[in-house]
């Protein structure tokens, strides 16, 4: 099924037909997580992903580590996006599902000792779809602007949108873009300076003739993104 969510991507919401016991292989102990403090359908609004590893299982729940950076107090019933890549058959692609912290542990006995915790929901297949770690805090820079993307294969790409921690991008003459899940470099280039971007691609597909790629970036430095914004304060579109 085709669907929008709120920030404006079309993405193929694909069920990744896992078992239970998938799940338990997936989501154990040792594995790291990037948590977005949201609920369902709401914008991601804050640039501080927070990352946790998994701890263990108590009473059929998830374990997980003390947030970092640490969410606001009190912990108990904040809402929080799941997230984690897999690798698949079609690369890797990011996951999520939404929960709540259900408790905190003052101690929870890990594989590195005692140490405090909090736990979430241990999801089943049904919670669980395609997501990404883009904000909604984007910007869309004029054509004519100063900012100038390539990458293999196509000289000049229009920047559809871009985040802290993604971008859109489409051309109309160039390769066949690779499968979603698959890594793609990228040179931004703007005031004299080029910039290497990498990420995920979380969708693609084509829109009155033109490709249209959906990337998830890798964390930018913060020197990079300060100087983007500049620009992109001056002359874009906050969406």
């Amino acid at each position: 099924m085709d669907q929008t969510p709120l920030n404006g991507e079309k993405l193929m919401w694909r069920y990744p037909g896992w078992t239970e016991k998938d799940l338990e292989i997936i989501l154990s102990p040792g594995h790291c997580l990037e948590l977005v403090p949201r609920r369902v359908f709401e914008p991601h609004t804050d640039h501080k992903i927070r990352k946790a590893q998994i701890l263990g299982v108590h009473d059929g729940d998830l374990v997980l580590s003390l947030p970092e950076p640490p969410l606001p107090t009190p912990l108990l019933g904040q809402p929080l996006e799941v997230t984690f890549l897999h690798k698949g058959k079609n690369g890797v692609i990011r996951y999520g599902y939404y929960t709540l912290i259900l408790d905190t542990f003052k101690t929870f006995a890990s594989r590195s000792g005692a140490v405090p915790a909090v736990v979430v929901l241990f999801p089943r297949e049904k919670d669980i779809s395609p997501t990404n770690l883009r904000s909604s805090q984007r910007f869309r820079p004029p054509q004519t602007g100063d900012l100038c993307l390539v990458t293999k294969g196509v000289d000049q790409c229009r920047i559809e949108d871009l985040s802290f921690r993604g971008i859109r991008f489409s051309y109309e003459e160039g390769p066949v873009p690779p499968e979603e899940g698959a890594p793609l470099d990228l040179t931004l280039q703007f005031n004299e300076k080029q910039a290497k971007l990498s990420g995920i691609i979380t969708n693609r597909f084509q829109n009155q003739g033109r490709w249209e790629i959906c990337l998830e970036l890798k964390p930018m430095g913060l020197g990079l993104w300060s100087d983007l914004l500049v620009i992109l304060h001056g002359v874009a579109i906050n969406l």
